[in-house]
């Protein structure tokens, strides 16, 4: 499964730190992560551009 990375918005001053994504079998996401330090969830949809939603 090939993801497109898009790097994200400037929307804070605060360094990015990517969430590892792993790929799953849907119909409807493509890939999902887990950051526990923040307990952000992070997922990428199969239809769409590709971004990464936390």
């Amino acid at each position: 499964m090939n993801i497109k990375r898009i790097a994200p918005a400037a929307f804070s001053d605060e360094k990015y730190t990517p969430i590892p994504m792993a790929p799953v079998t849907s119909n409807q996401v493509a890939a999902i992560g887990h950051d526990p330090a923040t307990n952000t969830l992070a997922v990428t949809f199969t239809r769409g551009p590709g971004h990464v939603y936390h």
